[in-house]
């Protein structure tokens, strides 16, 4: 929607084709650089864990500068630089050296999305369907995994495990939650 919303005036059709080759302009020129010149610069790059590290930093911020200078969003391009990190010879080395970083603003997110939350506002018509909810999904889900489990033939022990590992409410659910709200 972001990406909609930086075309401007002009025409529809114009909006889309301009889109288009963006899009296919980023993409080839992403797979160029990807396969013939960051394996050189990694392979340079490697040989400290220190510079491999600031380096896919890096080149998450460019992308994402990058796009958001073109006109798609920020997290576009790091989604993009994270699947082209991905396929690096060095993924191994590169996701052991971020993954505290990554958890770090996990936990900040969740903080910050949990400080948000104002339960003052929060009407007493909503607590019903909130208990509904969280009964159907704590306890009913589990119920209906374990059944279907077991009409498929599986062990009692592994259908109890299942609907157990699923009886969850995801994070990603606060999110739409969270989308839903401001909506």
């Amino acid at each position: 929607m972001g990406t909609w919303k930086n075309m401007g005036g002009g025409s529809s059709a114009r909006a889309i084709v301009s889109i288009i080759a963006k899009v296919i302009g980023l993409g080839v020129g992403l797979v160029g650089i990807s396969r013939y010149l960051i394996p050189i610069i990694t392979r340079k790059i490697a040989e400290s864990q220190e510079y491999l590290f600031l380096f896919s930093i890096g080149r998450c911020f460019i992308l994402g500068a990058l796009f958001h200078r073109i006109g798609f969003g920020i997290e576009m391009g790091t989604l993009v630089a994270g699947v082209t990190l991905a396929g690096s010879s060095y993924r191994f080395e590169i996701t052991s050296r971020i993954k505290p970083l990554k958890d770090f603003f996990i936990v900040l997110f969740f903080v910050l999305l949990g400080s948000q939350v104002n339960f003052a506002t929060m009407d007493l018509s909503m607590i019903l369907p909130l208990i509904v909810f969280v009964i159907f999904v704590l306890i009913i889900k589990p119920i209906i995994t374990m059944i279907i489990l077991g009409f498929l033939g599986h062990a009692r022990k592994n259908n109890f495990l299942t609907g157990i590992s699923l009886g969850q409410i995801s994070e990603f659910s606060f999110l739409i939650v969270t989308m839903g709200i401001t909506a």
